[in-house]
């Protein structure tokens, strides 16, 4: 990975050199170890809600005012080729926020794969900001930064997957020549972190989308075995199930298995977070011995009966946390790791 220092250096004869004032380039190559299908897939943005966990998973902050106007949509003929138009507004994180304010970008945006004559496949992605008209910019319109990025996939005979990524933007404003530099380097440094996030997320999304295929398929149990069990997946304590129609809180997203609400019980359910698409694992505390456990249990006991016979002293919140469905919840990314905690 290297950077252009020289704001010449990085300038493309081909451009209109007045629309650009002071361009930076930053390169980056490298390898990914994963199949050149799987790449694409984790690059394809066909909307808002993929760019916003796109940026989520590049931590960044998500952009904000987003609008995308599809121009080409993917088919079954050609699953990866997509182009279209976003528009939105991004603003830096803290303390570069400070330095820089909100920037717009209109950027037209395209991603597919192309044969080459020797039957070897390459995948590009490929991002252009759109100029804006000289009679429609004034001084009380928001800045409009200017980009152009490249990357190109080559598929490796070992399964791998070389990338050349290339990126020139145009950076007239407070911050250090160095610093940007750093920014753009760091950005391209965590598109090699991005990819396999990317890619399990969205064969998780799959899965969820298609679950009912998938428990029917995997599973030796018919549904109506399913229904008609009364045992707690996590625990097996044989308790009524509820009857309402609407999803339980307490039936994990993935396989439908349905769980008790007791707080010491060693269940996981797993569940989709709306907004970023990550998947909420809500578990119970680690396992202790059996003296451990029954001092669990006897406490258990008595605290439920003491708010039983005493929930005038207690608070709201105090009643939650010592009843039987008080549960810690935790956040995971798609790689495992504990993101946020709260109760």
């Amino acid at each position: 990975m290297y950077a252009d220092r020289t704001p010449d250096a990085a300038w493309i004869p081909a451009f209109r050199r007045d629309e650009w004032l002071y361009p930076i380039s930053v390169v980056g190559v490298g390898r990914i170890q994963c199949s050149l299908n799987d790449m694409l897939l984790s690059v394809l943005t066909p909307g808002i809600a993929a760019q916003r966990l796109r940026s989520v998973l590049m931590e960044r902050r998500a952009e904000e005012d987003s609008e995308y106007i599809p121009i080409v949509m993917p088919t079954q003929a050609t699953p990866f080729r997509i182009i279209g138009l976003t528009r939105f507004v991004f603003t830096q994180q803290w303390p570069i926020a400070i330095l820089v304010g909100p920037r717009e970008f209109v950027l037209a945006c395209a991603t597919g794969e192309v044969t080459t004559e020797n039957g070897e496949r390459v995948g590009y992605e490929m991002l252009q900001s759109v100029s804006r008209q000289s009679q429609i910019a004034n001084s009380t319109a928001m800045a409009r930064s200017q980009i152009i990025q490249a990357r190109v996939f080559w598929e490796q005979p070992d399964g791998s997957v070389l990338v050349y990524n290339k990126v020139i933007v145009d950076a007239k404003n407070r911050v250090p020549d160095t610093l940007k530099q750093r920014m753009l380097c760091h950005s391209l440094q965590s598109f090699w972190k991005f990819v396999p996030r990317s890619v399990e997320n969205k064969k998780l999304q799959w899965c969820l989308k298609h679950k009912k295929t998938l428990i029917h398929e995997l599973q030796p149990w018919s549904q109506g075995m399913i229904r008609d069990s009364l045992s707690c997946a996590g625990c097996g304590l044989v308790a009524p199930r509820p009857q309402t129609k609407k999803v339980s809180t307490n039936q994990c997203e993935l396989c439908d298995a349905w769980l008790c609400s007791d707080a010491l019980c060693p269940q996981e359910r797993v569940k989709m977070a709306k907004i970023t698409n990550y998947m909420r694992v809500t578990k119970a505390p680690k396992a202790h011995s059996k003296q451990e456990e029954k001092k669990r249990v006897d406490s258990h006991v008595i605290k439920k009966q003491r708010v039983k016979n005493d929930t005038s002293t207690l608070t709201k919140k105090q009643q939650y946390e010592e009843s039987e469905e008080f549960i810690p919840t935790f956040i995971y990314d798609v790689r495992g790791v504990e993101m946020e905690r709260y109760d």
